[in-house]
C-alpha cells in the first residue's frame, strides 16, 4: 500500500512495463489501493499495445504542408509575451490526464489504428471524481417511496437520493439504487433502507441501514485506503470487499455470498464469507453457517453475450460494449471478456424470463442451462443473427425447471435497444475497454490483410521474374 498520487502510480507503471520489469497484472497488484482506476485502464492500454506494428508510410507532402499552413493560422501559434504555458496546459491535460496521454502514446503503436481507443481511455479517465454524493434511483415495478416529515410519498424513476434519505418498496414494489461509482443496491418488495452515508467523492464510503426485506448488492472493487460499502441491518454488519452480495432481514439477518468476499459482524464476532456461502445472524450472535448452491447455471459456449431478463426488466448480464451488470436479484454473471459467460441462479423464481443473445463474432456453439431436473440445450447456428429466447420457470417438488417458450431473433428495434444501465464511472470505463479491444482486433485483421497482400505481390514479382529469367535463357523476347 502507498500514498503516491494516480499519476506517479501511473507514470512508474509506464516505466516499468516498457523497460520489461512487471507485467501489467504485477503492475496493479503493486498499487492495490488504484486498482478500480488503474486495471481497467491498463488493460485498454495492453490490448493496443498488443496490435502487430504496421509499417508506416511516408506521409503525403501535399497533405503536410496543407496541414503545417493550419496549424501556423492558428491563434495558439501567434507570438505572445507571456511565459510559454506547460505542455499539460496547452494539451488541456493537467496531472492525470497528462499521465493518461503518456501511457496512451506509449503503449500505442499507430495514433492512426487506436486513436478512438486513446480518446476514449482520456475522456472516461480524465473527468476526475465526482463530488455527487447522491444515487440514482431506477424504478423497476410496482410503487417506491419516500420518507420526508414523517409523511411517505411516491418517488419518480430517475430520481437523485442524497444521503440521509429513507426508502421503502410496497409488495410489488421492485427498485434500483446506483452511485457514482457504479456500484448498485437492488431492493426487493417490501424492503426498507435508509441512505445512511453516501460519499463518493474521492475514497468511496457508502452505508445503507437495512430495515426490513431483500437487497441486492453488486459493489465495485476498490482497493483505496479507508474505501467501505457496507450494509447494516439489525443482526450484524455486512461489509463488502468487492463483491456480489445479498442481505435478507427477516427472522434475523441474512448474507449470501455470490461473488468475491463479505466480512460480516455479528457482536463482537466476525468473519469472512467467501462466494457460495452464506451465514445467518440472530440477536446479534452468529447463528449458522452455510454452503451456497446455484439453483440453476446457464453456459454460453458461443460466440455471444447473454442478458437474462425478468418481466419486470431488471437484468443480468453483459452487452457487447463491454458494460456487465448484475441488477437481477439473486442472479450473477462473469465477465464474456475472460472466458464463456456463466449466468448463476442463486435462487430461480418462477415465470417468464427473456433471454437475449448478441452475438460478437462468427460461429456455432451452443447455450446450456443446467438444474437438479435436467439440462435444457439451445444450440446456436453459425450463421444466426442475435437471439430472442423465452423461458419459462416452473417449480418441480422445490427444485426449478426451465422450458424453452419461443426463440426467434432479434428484432431490428430491440437490436437497438440497450439494456436500462444507468451511466456510471465503471459503464464507461468498461466501454473504453471493449472499444480498445475492438480496435486491436479489428487493427490485427488489417495488418494481417495488407501482410497477406503484400506476400501476394511478392509472389507475383516472383513469378514473373522466373518467366523473364527462363525467356532470356531461352533466346525470347521479354516483355
Amino acid at each position: 500500500m502507498t500514498n503516491l498520487p494516480f499519476d506517479e502510480v501511473i507514470d512508474r507503471c509506464i516505466d516499468n512495463i516498457s523497460a520489461g520489469r512487471r507485467t501489467v497484472a504485477e503492475c496493479v497488484d503493486a498499487y492495490p489501493e488504484h486498482r478500480a482506476e488503474l486495471e481497467p485502464l491498463l488493460e485498454a492500454a495492453f490490448a493496443v499495445h498488443a496490435l502487430p506494428r504496421i509499417p508506416e508510410r511516408t506521409p503525403d507532402p501535399r497533405r503536410r504542408a496543407a496541414l503545417m499552413a493550419q496549424i501556423r493560422a492558428t491563434p495558439q501559434q501567434s507570438r505572445s509575451r507571456v511565459a510559454r504555458p506547460r505542455l499539460g496546459d496547452v494539451l488541456g491535460l493537467s496531472g492525470l490526464r497528462l499521465s493518461m496521454a503518456r501511457l496512451a502514446t506509449t503503449f500505442v503503436p499507430a495514433a492512426a489504428v487506436a486513436g478512438a481507443a486513446v480518446f476514449a481511455i482520456l475522456l472516461v479517465l480524465g473527468r476526475g471524481t465526482s463530488t455527487a454524493s447522491a444515487s440514482t434511483l431506477t424504478v423497476f415495478a410496482g410503487t417506491v417511496e419516500v420518507e420526508s416529515g414523517g409523511t411517505w410519498t411516491a418517488a419518480a424513476d430517475g430520481a437523485a437520493l442524497a444521503e440521509g434519505t429513507r426508502l421503502r418498496t410496497t409488495a410489488d414494489g421492485r427498485a434500483m439504487l446506483t452511485f457514482v461509482d457504479g456500484s448498485t443496491a437492488t431492493l426487493e418488495p417490501d424492503t426498507e433502507i435508509v441512505l445512511e452515508r453516501v460519499r463518493v467523492n474521492g475514497v468511496r464510503q457508502i452505508t445503507i441501514d437495512q430495515r426490513t426485506g431483500r437487497l441486492w448488492n453488486d459493489v465495485v472493487p476498490n482497493g483505496r485506503r479507508g474505501a467501505a460499502y457496507a450494509v447494516r441491518a439489525p443482526d450484524a454488519v455486512a461489509q463488502a470487499l468487492g463483491t456480489v452480495f445479498e442481505t435478507t432481514v427477516e427472522n434475523g439477518t441474512t448474507v449470501t455470498t455470490a461473488d468475491g468476499l463479505v466480512q460480516v459482524r455479528a457482536g463482537d464476532r466476525s468473519v469472512r464469507v467467501p462466494a457460495g456461502e452464506l451465514v445467518r445472524a440472530r440477536a446479534q450472535r452468529i447463528a449458522e453457517r452455510l454452503g451456497v448452491t446455484p439453483e440453476a447455471e446457464l453456459t454460453v459456449d458461443a460466440p455471444f453475450v447473454a442478458s437474462l431478463i425478468a418481466r419486470d426488466g431488471q437484468a443480468t448480464g453483459a452487452r457487447p460494449d463491454g458494460v456487465v451488470f448484475r441488477q437481477l436479484a439473486g442472479v450473477t454473471t462473469t465477465d464474456p471478456a475472460r472466458g464463456p459467460q456463466q449466468i448463476n441462479l442463486l435462487r430461480a423464481e418462477p415465470g417468464e424470463y427473456t433471454l437475449l443473445l448478441r452475438r460478437f463474432a462468427e460461429g456455432e456453439g451452443a447455450v446450456v442451462i443446467r438444474t437438479a431436473t435436467g439440462d435444457v440445450r439451445i444450440p446456436v447456428e453459425a450463421g444466426g443473427r442475435d437471439q430472442q429466447v423465452v423461458l419459462r420457470v416452473r417449480l418441480v417438488d422445490g427444485a426449478p425447471q426451465f422450458e424453452v417458450v419461443n426463440r426467434a431473433e432479434l428484432a431490428a428495434q430491440l437490436r437497438a435497444e440497450q439494456e436500462r444501465i444507468i451511466e456510471s464511472k465503471r459503464t464507461q470505463q468498461a466501454i473504453a475497454v471493449a472499444k480498445a479491444r475492438a480496435e486491436a482486433e479489428q487493427a490485427r485483421r488489417e495488418a494481417e490483410r495488407e501482410k497477406r497482400d503484400a506476400e501476394q505481390a511478392e509472389r507475383a514479382r516472383r513469378k514473373a521474374e522466373a518467366r523473364r529469367g527462363k525467356a532470356e535463357a531461352e533466346g525470347r523476347p521479354t516483355a
